[in-house]
């Protein structure tokens, strides 16, 4: 496999991956769906491009650069479609003359408008000969990204916390892959020199990367647990399978077929058990080592419901209650609210702020109250801000 085919092929695991685990998480979520879109139309392109990067055959890699082409003309106008449901605005008559355009793109690539044949060039492999067509993807790539872009640094400039750091992130995760990315139309008009693009091709999966620590990091498009169980399992994996494999070589080495393939099957079954005892020992150390405010909060929640039993008063509940709230999040102010039994709640107990300045009663039918009640998580005030 060339260096072209490899970095295509570590873009598609990556970006694949993420998107997903981002759908899996909550596909109900707008943005969420929008973004499986996105990495699904990146995935075509990068898997497409392995295939024709690595093929011996004419016909078959012209069948598999339409396949990636089929694929690519979508990835700008997604993007776009991203950038307004991420900002949670109203789509606008661009977005919809921009999936005109890619519609018309995809109809010309099964023809030889779009990609006119494939040749041999770099490290022996088949590219792309463009059509008469093909100049105008990169048009729709230009105007959509400046466009997406643009949006993203209006809405930065406006806003503040965690969604200004969130945009932040996204914005420059999208500089960096498409920097990376775009970089393959070199090799398309044969004006590639020292493999840049092969190369450059590997800023898109750190596209993914900075991703990844924006939903860890900034609670982005909020598939925190998705990604740390991810974490774990692949930590564990990797402690368990590097000496499977590296005492299997060794016993087909040193010993007869027959007893290294005794020896690998009483190593694999040892191995099995070791897993479910080393998994519980790796989420300790990923919780500590990288989601480590998220470990400290569960150990107060932890302790205070081994404390809760002690107290047989109400208000001495909810004082050990706010002790520890305040000692874990260090919050300005807190106030919390009971029901009374009625559908309604009333204000309880307050530190932090004048409780005359507080509301004593939150009815039923308040939307934050529904809202809560429907969505059952934690709600941020910076996201309640941005609807």
């Amino acid at each position: 496999m060339n260096a072209y085919a490899w970095s295509s092929l570590i873009t598609l695991v990556s970006v694949f991956s993420i998107g997903v685990g981002v759908l899996l998480h909550n596909p109900h979520a707008k943005v969420n769906r929008q973004f499986t879109l996105f990495a699904v139309s990146v995935a075509i392109w990068s898997g497409g491009r392995v295939l024709y990067l690595t093929t011996p055959e004419h016909d078959v890699a012209l069948f598999w650069a339409r396949i990636t082409i089929a694929g690519t003309v979508f990835i700008p106008t997604l993007f776009l479609h991203f950038v307004f449901a991420f900002l949670k605005a109203r789509p606008s008559e661009i977005l919809f003359a921009s999936y005109g355009a890619s519609l018309l793109l995809f109809i010309a690539n099964f023809t030889p408008w779009m990609v006119q044949d494939v040749s041999v060039r770099y490290q022996s492999a088949y590219f792309i000969d463009p059509g008469p067509l093909y100049s105008l993807l990169i048009v729709l790539f230009t105007i959509d990204l400046l466009i997406g872009f643009n949006l993203l640094l209006k809405r930065y400039q406006l806003s503040s916390g965690l969604e200004q750091k969130q945009i932040r992130l996204v914005f420059w995760a999208t500089v960096v892959g498409f920097s990376g990315g775009t970089t393959n139309f070199l090799t398309d008009f044969s004006i590639e020199k020292y493999a840049i693009s092969a190369y450059a091709t590997y800023l898109v999966p750190l596209f993914a990367a900075i991703l990844t620590y924006a939903i860890v990091r900034y609670h982005f498009l909020d598939i925190q647990i998705v990604i740390q169980k991810g974490i774990v399992y692949v930590l564990t994996l990797l402690i368990t399978a590097t000496p499977f494999f590296l005492l299997t070589e060794f016993f087909q080495r040193v010993l007869p077929l027959k007893g290294a393939n005794i020896a690998s099957f009483l190593l694999f079954t040892a191995i099995l058990l070791i897993f479910s005892n080393i998994k519980p020992l790796t989420q300790q150390w990923v919780e500590r080592s990288i989601f480590r405010e998220r470990s400290g909060h569960y150990q107060s929640i932890h302790e205070f419901s081994q404390s809760a039993v002690q107290f047989l008063h109400l208000e001495d509940l909810t004082g050990k209650f706010f002790t520890i709230l305040i000692k874990t999040l260090h919050p300005t102010s807190i106030s919390l609210f009971l029901s009374d039994g009625k559908g309604n709640y009333r204000l309880h107990r307050t530190t932090g702020h004048d409780p005359d300045s507080v509301d004593i009663l939150i009815p039923g039918a308040h939307p934050l109250v529904q809202r809560l009640e429907r969505q059952n998580q934690i709600l941020l005030l910076e996201e309640l801000g941005r609807e």
